[in-house]
């Protein structure tokens, strides 16, 4: 994890994430985001250039 941001509005959270590939990224979505109490959804937005 690179960076996250407290929001208000819509969404709670920004996280930024680097993974190795679109495997590598699902995995860590599953593994450290969507099984923490609390998560009811994520949205996953890839960056073309960062």
């Amino acid at each position: 994890m690179i960076e996250v941001h407290a929001l208000y509005g819509e969404y709670d959270l920004l996280a930024m994430i680097e993974a190795e590939s679109t495997t590598h990224l699902t995995s860590i979505l599953i593994e450290r985001f969507r099984l923490v109490e609390g998560v009811k959804t994520t949205q996953t937005l890839i960056a073309v250039d960062y």
